[in-house]
């Protein structure tokens, strides 16, 4: 239920953006550490800087159908378990 004394709080019009791409590197990364990942994030952008996070990506197993190599994945054959 609506109250009259209920005070409306203007969003910004570039909010949504922000937030959904703060939530698309979350679930790229999956970091650890939520909150410093947040902070390094907005950091970065107030700065200007590109985003470098230290363990950017280091928190994702490989897929279960791929075996990692040198940083890069290749396909493994059907029916081979690792």
């Amino acid at each position: 239920m609506a109250s009259k004394y209920l005070q409306k709080y203007p969003v910004p019009p570039t909010f949504p953006e922000v937030l959904h791409d703060f939530a698309r590197e979350v679930l790229r990364d999956q970091p650890k550490n939520i909150y410093d990942f947040g902070y390094e994030y907005f950091k970065a952008i107030e700065e200007g800087k590109e985003f470098d996070y230290k363990n950017k990506g280091k928190a994702i197993p490989p897929p279960k159908d791929r075996e990692p190599s040198q940083g890069n994945y290749k396909e493994m054959g059907e029916g081979v378990k690792p």
